[in-house]
């Protein structure tokens, strides 16, 4: 719920909520908000039912409250969430991995999972001895997922976990094989320098 305040001087007039054109958002409250005296104030209340098959993202958008003379919109962020888990298992690889015999996969790569709306860790942990990363009971949806090694390029992808399955992602890591150092050393004459290639 929120509440539409009047801060003028004057009545307001009755008001219409006007929601966007979606079946999962009804309105709690009526549609006609009687006039607002001078610094009073009306609430209004939503209702949202999801479906089930709902795709968990976030749903932005505007409510509107108007009449002839006045009116404003309302911006919101709704996301889709759930309450089913599932289980990652991230393999990290590399150009090893394809070309050496035994196929050897990246160890102790450090793996992240972020939110993808707000980058905020969700969950970290480091590939084992086979390379493989697992993460258990994971709020099923979509996740950013990062991957860094000693020596190889990071890996930065999307991947969405499924409820009750186990989601197989590959992070390929592309081996740094020649590193490059620069370093600018002032000379005698102003705005020269000589650059040493290591």
């Amino acid at each position: 719920s929120f509440d539409v305040v009047n801060s003028g001087g004057a009545s307001s007039g009755d008001l219409t909520v006007r929601l966007p054109d979606l079946t999962w958002m009804t309105l709690g409250s009526a549609a006609t908000i009687p006039s607002i005296p001078a610094g009073g104030k009306a609430t209004v209340t939503l209702i949202l039912n999801p479906p089930s098959d709902m795709t968990l993202a976030l749903y932005p958008g505007t409510i509107a409250v108007a009449n002839e003379n006045t009116g404003l919109n309302v911006a919101y962020q709704f996301r889709a969430v759930s309450d089913a888990t599932g289980d990652l298992q991230v393999t990290a690889t590399d150009d090893y991995t394809y070309y050496v015999a035994g196929g050897p996969k990246v160890t102790n790569a450090t793996v992240t999972l972020r939110d993808p709306f707000t980058s905020a860790i969700i969950a970290q942990t480091n590939t084992d001895a086979n390379g493989i990363a697992y993460f258990t009971a994971l709020p099923e949806g979509p996740y950013t997922l990062e991957a860094f090694a000693d020596k190889h390029n990071p890996y930065r992808g999307s991947v969405s976990v499924v409820a009750g399955a186990v989601t197989d992602q590959e992070a390929f890591l592309p081996r740094q094989l020649v590193t490059y150092q620069w370093t600018v050393v002032p000379t005698e004459i102003q705005d020269e320098y000589k650059i040493v290639l290591e």
